[in-house]
């Protein structure tokens, strides 16, 4: 018998068992690194430097009980090689994975006018696995005339922030000609009420690209709802609370924008105070906005005690 493990858990998890399982051959094969060598290398935390040596240690012992450690990129191979992690008698490296463009080379198709593209995108919504590539495919799409089609969940009616968003919204869409709104439902900023609105429109056969929700919360519930259907879509959020910043971590939510109510209260607080030890205010205070993605998003994985505010020079500058 033969054990074959590839992605990062079977190789690891699935060698320790198959030496203990007593198999007889053992091959693991490293398609890539994955994120936890990327934010170890940007240095975003100690959390990801700490996470790539336990990794690092965990590859070492799987790659010793395997007989053959496969890897399909040149640079993976060097670094684990020459990194003494795997070893060099039984490493080997194959061609990758992908598509031979020799043998399927890209053709263009005659195509309407104003033509609604639909196309399929195979991957976890991170920017290492080329969600930025695929934002940068949408834009030249919608350069040559393609229609590319938002589906917005918004809060509850009664709630300001519901049509202030929404309007922000519909304001930024109207600078992209190629960008339409597909429709709008209401998820009342929880989790349950979004996910049954994403059900409606899933059952309503609505055709949508992307999702804009008007708050993390609702943005989770669209989430539970695509993933109960089979379906993916880039999804955002709005407040960068801990859940969205876990979903964004584990690729199935693009990005939230972090206007948050912890730092709302914090300025406020600096700002009575200032008052009462009579400083002059401005009448009106807008804080910055930060979008969080997979690319930063290892500041906000920390709890609420832990997460910075921002200084008051940064939301009144002088």
């Amino acid at each position: 018998a033969v054990f074959f493990g590839y992605f990062i858990k079977p190789v690891i998890y699935g060698a320790i068992a198959a030496w203990l399982a007593r198999v007889p051959r053992r091959v693991v094969m490293v398609a890539g690194l994955g994120y936890v060598f990327i934010d170890a290398d940007r240095g975003t935390s100690a959390k990801a430097r700490v996470l790539k040596a336990v990794v690092n240690s965990l590859y070492w012992l799987a790659f010793r009980l395997s007989h053959r450690v496969i890897f399909q990129n040149p640079d993976d191979f060097e670094l684990m090689v020459e990194g003494g992690i795997a070893p060099r008698n039984r490493a080997m490296r194959v061609d990758g994975s992908g598509v031979n463009l020799d043998r399927f080379p890209l053709r263009t198709t005659p195509r309407a006018a104003q033509q609604r593209l639909t196309f399929v995108w195979v991957g976890r919504l991170l920017r290492e696995k080329g969600v930025v590539e695929l934002v940068e495919a949408t834009k030249i799409a919608r350069g040559q005339g393609f229609d590319i089609e938002v589906l917005l969940v918004g809060g509850h009616p009664n709630s300001s922030t519901t049509h202030d968003r929404e309007r922000g919204f519909r304001a930024a869409v109207a600078q992209h000609p190629g960008i339409r709104i597909a429709g709008v439902v209401r998820g009342d900023y929880q989790r349950e009420p979004g996910r049954a609105a994403m059900e409606r429109v899933l059952a309503e056969s609505t055709r949508f690209d992307a999702v804009f929700a008007a708050n993390d919360q609702s943005a989770l519930g669209v989430i539970d709802a695509l993933k109960a259907a089979g379906r993916r879509a880039p999804v955002v959020g709005v407040n960068a609370i801990p859940a969205a910043v876990t979903a964004i971590r584990a690729g199935d939510l693009l990005a939230t924008a972090a206007y948050d109510a912890m730092s709302i209260a914090s300025i406020a607080a600096e700002a009575v105070l200032r008052h009462l030890r009579g400083e002059r205010l401005p009448r009106e205070i807008m804080l910055p906005v930060t979008i969080v993605d997979a690319a930063n998003c290892a500041a906000w994985d920390v709890p609420y005690e832990a997460r910075r505010t921002p200084p008051w020079e940064t939301a009144v500058p002088h």
